[in-house]
């Protein structure tokens, strides 16, 4: 059974008034109304994906300090900053003289000018002189 292009229309008018007359629009429109003033809509910077991604940004940032704040040389393992204001020069030198680990020069080790003294640095110069 083939319909044309006529009954097909006249088939989906019918349907389409019945549809119509059981249909309660100002129901609808009080129920529709209803569930949207009871949804509230999050903010667009409430949405959990982007509340994860800030999360993980403040806990990277803060994995980061925490390391370079441990690792910032020898001085952090003390525990407080060494205060070296009240000390004289001599104190100072004293302190930087404990802290050198004397160790032996090879023979192929390279000697700069800082590593002279005047007598050596003289000589140097008369050498060099001709």
């Amino acid at each position: 059974m083939t319909l044309n292009d006529n009954e097909l229309e006249v088939a989906a008018r019918r349907l389409g008034t019945r549809a119509a007359a059981r249909l309660d629009i100002e129901r609808t429109s009080g129920a529709v109304l209803a569930r949207l003033r009871a949804t509230r809509a999050t903010p667009w910077w409430a949405a959990p994906g982007l509340l994860q991604v800030a999360a993980m940004v403040v806990l990277a940032l803060g994995i980061g300090v925490f390391y370079r704040g441990t690792t910032t040389g020898h001085l952090a393992a003390l525990g407080s900053p060494v205060q070296l204001d009240p000390l004289s020069v001599d104190e100072l030198e004293e302190v930087l003289d404990s802290l050198v680990i004397e160790t032996p020069l090879s023979p192929d080790a390279p000697v700069g000018l800082a590593d002279l003294d005047e007598s050596q640095l003289t000589e140097l110069l008369r050498r060099m002189e001709g």
